[in-house]
């Protein structure tokens, strides 16, 4: 899946999913959230 690919399958701008990928730059917790769920990902929050 090419990253242009995995964006439109996620909603999400490619610019966004670069982000992401190389972990560089500001992306908002419900577009990482989005894409993790789109994406099968689970994520567990705890409190410290």
């Amino acid at each position: 899946m090419t990253i242009h690919e995995a964006a439109a399958f996620c909603g999400v701008a490619v610019g966004t999913m670069s982000k992401l990928e190389t972990a560089c730059g500001d992306v908002k917790l419900s577009s990482i959230l989005t894409v993790c769920s789109m994406l099968g990902i689970a994520i567990t929050l705890e409190a410290r």
